[in-house]
């Protein structure tokens, strides 16, 4: 989750698609991990993920597939730390919305996790949809924050931490 409005440094993500991009990147590292975590080789596949996304007018796709190629050929560079071989830029693809199922999957997850943190004209917010699918979240180790659900900027999340936010969300 990124909550654009803590953000203190929003120059650096100041042009096309960054904080995009940024997101992109986090999401990349936590699927990977799953991914890692979870293949068994028996298995079919070899274990590599492919990214689909629905496609958002305006979104430079084959920008998105170069910036992947870049933080994994510089990991060191970029701290990147997605598992090696399991998120690959030539398996990105983009769907146009409704054209793949598994997208609207994903939507009904980002908009359950969207309305738990942010307020309603009425000061509200709605948690009760994120907490269904909480226990499908990927854990490492047991532990749900920083994995299963990332929350930037980290200001963000210690408000979280001190109860201001998602207070009744447990590991």
């Amino acid at each position: 989750m990124v909550h654009k409005a803590d953000l203190n440094a929003k120059q650096a993500f100041i042009g096309e698609s960054r904080l995009y991009f940024y997101a992109v990147r986090l999401l990349a590292e936590r699927l990977s991990w799953y991914c890692r975590d979870s293949f068994c080789a028996a298995d079919a596949g070899d274990g590599s993920v492919d990214l689909v996304f629905s496609n958002r007018g305006g979104l430079d796709y084959t920008a998105l597939r170069d910036y992947l190629d870049r933080l994994d050929q510089n990991r060191g560079k970029y701290a990147y730390s997605a598992a090696h071989n399991v998120i690959r830029p030539t398996q990105v693809e983009t769907y146009s919305p409704g054209r793949r199922m598994g997208l609207q999957l994903a939507d009904a997850v980002a908009s359950s996790y969207f309305f738990a943190v942010e307020p309603s004209a009425y000061g509200l917010t709605e948690e009760g949809y994120a907490h269904l699918v909480l226990p499908r979240a990927y854990r490492h180790n047991g532990k749900l924050w920083g994995y299963g659900v990332k929350i930037v900027p980290k200001e963000t999340d210690e408000r979280r931490q001190k109860g201001e936010l998602l207070a009744g969300w447990s590991e």
